[in-house]
């Protein structure tokens, strides 16, 4: 009996334990193809896409001939004076139908449907590149909270290890009960900052999560280190423009504007159509007859002004995208250059910083030197420690938005 329930609490130990998932060390690239699968945006992208080939399918089914089998019965109003007239009539017959001339028009519809097509397929790299700006943001963001807290932590340690050499040092009666004091709430107070960093971390893993569907716990970023940061000219990012999926976006909706304005113009044009049956079977004063065909011509001669109304819509919408089009080239080539100057900016202050962290930490280490014979307060110690933990966090910091402004250009310019 007692062998029986050691058993079971060793296995209700065993089951309690928490099984732990694997951490994965990430980087921005894998992070972003991990959100493409997981986001509904890209999939319903993908139908969008779909469905758009369909529409393309069903333009080209237009132009095809359509074969169908009718049947019918009839009923006319006798004739006075035609004796043996028939009244009723049945047939069945298999029926041909082939446009042979809209105006052209199928041909516009077919090409308006091509380039939905194409603008879908491009929208969704449009799509792709929203996305990896979301995620970039994120991934940036975490790493700088992820940092902040690190630098925390060490300023509290720091901090710590201050209060245990003041209370060695009340005890001998070399220090004074008010330094000890201060050095308690300068560590109190950099301990209540953990919470701050804490929130902001957490915030930014539940947008973590649903970009991507990864847990705090399951992952580990890792960033570009700063002294990889590899800036080429501005004009390599601003040649790129013309290849965005953004300006060919653009592009591709002018050309369906003007495939629209093909479109109305060709309303102005005569429609043909074959029309061609055989029959099955059939009853009446044509039952002899076993096939008929016919060819029906309509031209259109006046629709009270609306086909040029269209046309003159079409032509409006296609100045507007054309505008648009020049507007967007303007704004990304603004926007590289304002993220160019970011970065080297960032890069300059990174140079400028090291050196004056590395001065701040030589410094704080003279001063507890220097206190430890007399010739500074504790309230200078405390005071070089603060500098040399804040230039550390500016510095971590800098690195981090600099890493960060400089993928969101590349990615600007698609070389990322």
């Amino acid at each position: 009996m007692v062998h029986r329930l050691l058993c079971l609490s060793l296995i209700a130990a065993f089951l309690s334990v928490p099984v732990f998932a694997k951490v994965k060390t990430m980087q921005l690239k894998e992070l972003h193809e991990m959100s493409l699968a997981y986001v509904y945006e890209t999939k319903i992208q993908k139908l969008q896409v779909e469905k758009s080939q369909e529409q393309l399918d069903q333009a080209y089914g237009s132009i095809l001939p359509s074969v169908s089998l009718r049947a019918g019965h009839s009923r006319i109003d006798p004739i006075s004076g035609i004796p043996g007239f028939d009244v009723k009539a049945s047939q069945a017959s298999i029926n041909l139908s082939q446009p042979l001339l809209r105006g052209l028009r199928e041909y516009s519809a077919l090409s308006i449907a091509q380039e939905r097509l194409d603008q879908e397929m491009i929208t969704e790299e449009v799509l792709k590149r929203d996305i990896l700006f979301q995620v970039a943001q994120v991934f940036y963001s975490l790493l700088i909270q992820d940092q902040e807290l690190t630098n925390t932590k060490k300023q509290i340690e720091l901090t710590r290890e201050r209060v245990q050499d003041l209370k060695k040092r009340v005890e001998i009666g070399r220090s004074r009960k008010a330094e000890l004091l201060l050095a308690e709430s300068q560590l109190a107070i950099v301990e209540s900052q953990i919470q701050g960093v804490e929130r902001q971390r957490s915030r930014w893993f539940v947008e973590l999560e649903r970009l991507s569907g990864l847990k705090a716990e399951n992952v580990k970023l890792s960033p570009i280190p700063s002294d990889e940061l590899g800036l080429e000219k501005l004009s390599n990012y601003l040649s790129k423009i013309e290849e965005l999926p953004e300006i060919q976006q653009a592009q591709k909706r002018i050309d369906l504007s003007q495939s629209e304005i093909e479109l109305q113009r060709r309303y102005h044009l005569p429609d043909l159509t074959f029309d061609g049956n055989v029959y099955l079977a059939r009853t009446g004063f044509r039952e002899d007859s076993a096939w008929d065909v016919s060819v029906n011509l309509v031209f259109p001669i006046f629709e009270g002004g609306q086909v040029n109304s269209r046309v003159k819509q079409a032509s409006i919408v296609k100045n507007q995208e054309r505008l648009r089009l020049q507007n967007l080239k303007r704004n990304l080539g603004a926007e590289m250059k304002e993220l160019y100057s970011f970065v080297e900016l960032d890069i300059q202050r990174l140079k400028m910083t090291k050196k004056a962290v590395d001065l701040s930490r030589r410094n704080y280490q003279e001063q507890r030197k220097e206190y430890n014979l007399g010739l500074v307060t504790n309230l200078e110690v405390l005071q070089s420690l603060d500098a040399f933990i804040e230039g550390q966090k500016q510095l971590d910091r800098l690195a981090l938005e600099a890493a960060y402004n400089l993928s969101v250009l590349k990615a600007k310019a698609g070389m990322l």
